[in-house]
């Protein structure tokens, strides 16, 4: 795979170079970096829109990122085969035990998904990782995310 350098720019760009390098090193393999260009959907525009359901009641900033975590979480599962849902909002209930009631969990997702298959069925991006920073109105959200195939998904689908 070809080695690229990383430029920014876009100087106004709020993904930090520090948050694309943590990306490359948790991936252990180099990334290709896009901005969004001008006119083009942010995806953490896109995921707030997406998730002001529950977004909205998070009281505290610990809440807010703990109901972003379950959106992403959500946003990402919509793009797989129904079976694979089913088993991963299990496994999505233990993550998420520590602040959400497991019935409640389930209930929260399966909004989420059929609200993302009905409103944002146009958009087809996984998210990588995001990482908010800042407190209560000054929250700033930078989201990592790619794009994907029938082809990629069938590939994760088998594990």
């Amino acid at each position: 795979m070809k080695k690229q350098k990383m430029k920014l720019k876009n100087k106004n760009s709020f993904i930090t170079e520090e948050f694309i390098n943590k990306l490359r090193n948790e991936s252990g393999s180099e990334i290709t970096t896009r901005f969004t260009k001008q006119g083009e959907v942010k995806m953490s525009e896109v995921l707030v829109e997406y998730g002001s359901p529950i977004l909205q009641h998070a009281t505290s900033d610990e809440e807010y990122r703990n109901a972003f975590s379950l959106v992403v979480f959500a946003w990402n599962l919509a793009h797989f085969p129904l079976q694979f849902r089913k088993k991963h909002i299990d496994e999505g209930r233990t993550i998420f035990n520590n602040f959400i009631d497991k019935a409640f969990f389930v209930e929260i997702v399966q909004t989420l998904v059929s609200r993302k298959l009905e409103y944002f069925m146009g958009i087809e991006r996984l998210v990588a990782n995001f990482e908010i920073n800042g407190h209560g109105k000054d929250i700033h959200i930078q989201v990592a995310s790619m794009s994907y195939n029938q082809e990629n998904l069938n590939s994760i689908n088998e594990f």
